[in-house]
């Protein structure tokens, strides 16, 4: 469910690295985006006011697209987002004034990109560069349109050619406002996979154990008490398998704790491996492990638990186990009861523990199944 809904919100997204061995950061990859968007948007320009012989805005353009163009290579060259971003919105500030002074009126196609020069300043700077070019752009805006007619001549062009010049203008002012929706829009795609992967991350650390990873103990209660509230006919816990290390004290301390640790994982892993995916395993406590038994050949009527501890009993023996020497035999003693037999998970359990027991007193590496009847008070270890 929860990889699914990533797929989705990546689905047309780019990767969502935030930081890759170049250094990209959020504003930088808009920076990015910026830059790609001006090795379309000045071509296509100089190649217009080539097209038209207007030769002083073609040359303004070319030169404030080299700066656009190369400005995130700046940032990159430099290791300073603020030097490449100024370079970009200072270049696109100072063209598009210049472009309302050549047509010599504040309806220039050049009018509209002032506007968006404090979006692009938010987009790549946040809201502090936002608020500085707001200002800029105002003030800009003001002298030219107040003080613009004393030192101004409009120029003289057909109402198609600006219409012209106009949509172009317009469509690649569109494209970059669309981005910056865009970029906005992905980062909160990233927020969510981010939240969704930390709730993930959560989830799973209330639910296992740090060492092994399988389930731990409070989690393997909620499963008990979650399946004893649905209606016997409905239940899927069929037995409880309980598996303790035999002699483990004697292993940490003959070989170290960091060997204690690296046959509980082991035996974990064995355990696990017999299990299969249908059959919870869980922690209890120290070197005591539990199998919820749901599905195995033979589990309603008991032979699939006990199938199931002597295939675990098995491998474990049959192993070995890292952190020991390799002629040390780990081994394994398991009780195992039947829940139908019980009447419920929650009673078992306890049945399976003095099952448990009951292998200890036999010699440890063996099975034993949970009957219902008298029972010692006291535990080998």
């Amino acid at each position: 469910m929860v990889e699914a809904l990533k797929k989705q919100l990546l689905r047309w997204l780019p990767s969502p690295q935030l930081n890759d061995p170049n250094g990209a950061s959020t504003y930088g990859r808009r920076l990015d985006g910026l830059s790609a968007l001006a090795c379309i948007a000045v071509p296509s320009f100089t190649g217009l006011f080539a097209w038209y012989a207007m030769w002083p805005l073609f040359l303004a353009m070319a030169g404030s697209g080299v700066l656009l163009v190369t400005a995130s290579l700046i940032y990159r060259w430099s290791g300073s987002l603020v030097l490449g971003r100024e370079i970009y919105l200072v270049s696109l500030f100072a063209f598009n004034v210049y472009e309302v002074a050549y047509f010599g009126t504040i309806l220039a196609p050049g009018s509209a990109w002032l506007v968006a020069v404090p979006v692009l300043a938010i987009m790549v700077g946040g809201r502090a560069s936002g608020l500085a070019w707001v200002l800029v752009t105002v003030a800009a805006i003001v002298a030219l349109g107040l003080l613009g007619h004393l030192v101004m001549e409009p120029a003289s062009f057909s109402a198609i050619d600006m219409q012209i010049i106009n949509s172009i203008g317009m469509i690649y002012l569109v494209t970059c406002l669309a981005m910056f929706v865009y970029f906005v829009e992905y980062e909160r795609s990233l927020a969510i996979v981010g939240l969704i992967d930390m709730n993930e991350t959560v989830r799973k650390l209330v639910v296992s154990d740090p060492l092994t990873g399988v389930f731990n103990r409070r989690h393997l209660g909620d499963l008990i008490a979650a399946d004893d509230a649905r209606p016997i006919e409905a239940r899927l816990i069929r037995a409880v398998v309980m598996i303790d290390i035999d002699h483990f004290k004697s292993i940490n301390d003959r070989f170290g704790h960091l060997a204690g640790d690296s046959v509980i994982k082991c035996v974990v892993e064995a355990i696990a491996t017999e299990a299969g995916p249908d059959n919870p395993v869980g922690r209890f406590g120290g070197e005591e492990f539990v199998c919820l038994v749901q599905r195995w050949p033979g589990a309603r009527n008991g032979l699939g638990a006990q199938r199931l501890a002597e295939a675990i009993r098995c491998r474990v023996s049959g192993t070995v186990l890292d952190g020991v020497p390799a002629l040390e035999r780990v081994t394994v003693s398991i009780g195992f009861a039947d829940c139908a037999r019980f009447g419920s998970t929650q009673a078992a359990l306890p049945e399976a523990d003095f099952a448990l027991y009951a292998a200890k007193e036999a010699g440890r590496n063996c099975v034993r199944e949970a009957r219902p009847e008298p029972r010692p008070v006291a535990r080998a270890s």
